[in-house]
């Protein structure tokens, strides 16, 4: 009877002894799971293992900690053509959306596009946005024209020379306006592209800037009255 008592004796201490070893090594496992998740930057729920869902989940966090931020991309489209971009009850744009992986927000009053994502994902995104519209170029005074296919009423394609005129240079700002406000709200308004020279490629011992006018005709003229109503004297070139 005494062997008996001390064998179930050691069968329960050693039942124990498993069960608090078995409860030291779950701890130590959390423990190494929440420092592993501290080095990463994430919680301790996101690095332990919840079955596949729990793992796809911490395979997300990790992807979203280690995505670089990226500035997102101005571009200007003609405003008459911000319904192609949008599409129908906004389709169009979550299609562009989706399929490219940024997040695009439009101005239809003025046709500034801001894109927002990676990279990789705006690049696309510009692919998809050319093939919706006839213009687009990159936001700014300087802004490089990516595509312009605006057609003139006579269905043709090319459009005229450009209008070129002189400003005097002092007046010239007043063209461009604070941080470019009154040329791009020209822009805007004619839906013209328009490029004010700057100071430093002033022929030397002149006190003119040139000032270049593309679009239609039609385009052109209006652009051409908004500039003229900036400055108080200016002269055509050519």
């Amino acid at each position: 009877d005494e062997k008996g008592g001390d064998e179930k004796g050691d069968a329960e201490g050693g039942s124990e002894g498993g069960e608090e070893s078995k409860k030291k090594g779950d701890g130590e496992g959390d423990e190494k799971r929440e420092g592993e998740a501290a080095e990463r930057g994430e919680s301790a729920d996101a690095a332990a293992p919840e079955g596949e869902g729990g793992q796809k989940d911490a395979a997300a966090d990790r992807r979203s900690v280690s995505l670089p931020r990226q500035k997102p991309m101005l571009f200007d489209i003609l405003p008459e053509e911000s319904g192609k971009v949008l599409g129908r009850k906004g389709e169009t744009i979550q299609i562009i959306e989706r399929e490219s992986g940024t997040k695009i927000d439009l101005d239809k009053a003025s046709g500034r596009l801001e894109i927002k994502g990676i990279k990789e994902a705006q690049d696309k995104a510009v692919q998809l946005l050319l093939a919706e519209v006839s213009y687009m170029k990159s936001a700014g005074e300087e802004g490089e024209v990516l595509k312009d296919e605006r057609k003139l009423d006579g269905g043709a394609s090319e459009l005229p020379p450009p209008v070129k005129l002189w400003v005097k240079d002092r007046e010239a700002g007043k063209v461009i306006g604070r941080g470019g406000e009154t040329v791009r709200e020209i822009m805007e308004k004619s839906s013209t592209d328009i490029k004010v020279q700057k100071a430093e490629d002033m022929r030397p011992g002149t006190a003119e800037r040139e000032i270049k006018i593309l679009g239609t005709a039609e385009q052109q003229k209006e652009a051409l009255a908004l500039i003229l109503a900036e400055v108080s004297w200016a002269k055509a070139v050519g």
